[in-house]
């Protein structure tokens, strides 16, 4: 295998596969952005018998954290840490509820 990685017969292969990385990463961040601006600018507010949301993730986050850490992406969803993680990661997804369910600034 170290052969393979290190071939010249292989350079434009890795150079291509190399190249997508870095487009899948850039176009990740610029959602993430898009999102956090979304998010900040958006008045969240509580959910009478639901509470409050902690934050809006976007499922090609989703799949890219399961895929690092092996993980099914409904077993995940599921698991708080797994959001917090997220969160924590990205403070971007995080969300400010400025308003309750009956109305009162907070």
């Amino acid at each position: 295998m170290k052969e393979v990685s290190t071939s010249d017969t292989f350079r434009e292969a890795r150079e291509a596969a190399a190249m997508m990385a870095r487009l899948q990463q850039m176009q990740l961040h610029q959602e993430r952005d898009a999102i956090g601006k979304e998010n900040h600018n958006t008045v969240w507010k509580a959910t009478d018998g639901m509470g409050e949301p902690v934050g809006r993730i976007s499922m090609d986050a989703i799949f890219q954290m399961c895929k690092e850490q092996g993980r099914e992406v409904g077993e995940a969803i599921n698991d708080s840490d797994f959001i917090k993680s997220i969160l924590e990661k990205n403070p971007a997804y995080r969300v400010k509820v400025t308003r309750g369910t009956r109305g009162q600034e907070y």
